[in-house]
């Protein structure tokens, strides 16, 4: 049986993630070979090394090779009175998948938000995903909240239906 442990990234990490991130087919525009956007990795990999509101974990193979990582950031709420969690990346490489990785790799992040005093953990799951057709978190106590709305706003795009202020 392969053994497989989660660890703290390193830099030296970035091209193991970005073949993980292509292998999910969601990203078509993503190009790992590009020395751009390596460097945009490397840059936020090194910035979630440095922060302490911002935690990476991966899951190496027997060789050291990543195959998989989960990504979160903390939150300060009032209405809480403490942290959230906001999980926002957990991807396996697509050949590593249903071998307990993903399991092994939330784990680790609900102990990590759990050691920081976190009052409660919150992700969104794309409904294209095979995660949520299988049902991965919803099997592990996460609840889908179905009074709530997911809203996004894309900073890099002009909107035309925006008003204007001046």
């Amino acid at each position: 049986m392969t053994e497989f442990r989660i660890a703290r990234p390193e830099l030296a990490d970035v091209d193991d993630l970005l073949k993980i991130i292509k292998s999910t087919g969601f990203f078509d525009d993503l190009n790992p070979e590009s020395e751009e956007c390596r460097h945009d990795a490397e840059s936020v990999l090194n910035s979630i090394m440095q922060s302490r509101d911002r935690v990476m974990m991966v899951a190496r193979d027997e060789q050291g090779h990543v195959i998989g990582y989960v990504a979160m950031h903390f939150v300060p709420y009032l209405i809480l009175r403490g942290e959230e969690g906001y999980l926002n990346e957990l991807f396996v490489m697509s050949s590593y998948r249903s071998q307990g990785i993903g399991s092994m790799l939330l784990e680790a992040a609900v102990n990590e938000a759990r050691d920081r005093g976190c009052k409660r953990l919150h992700l969104i799951n794309s409904k294209r995903r095979d995660s949520y057709k299988r049902g991965f978190y919803s099997k592990r106590g996460w609840r889908e909240r179905d009074y709530c709305a997911s809203f996004v706003l894309n900073l890099e795009e002009r909107h035309e239906n925006s008003e204007s202020v001046t």
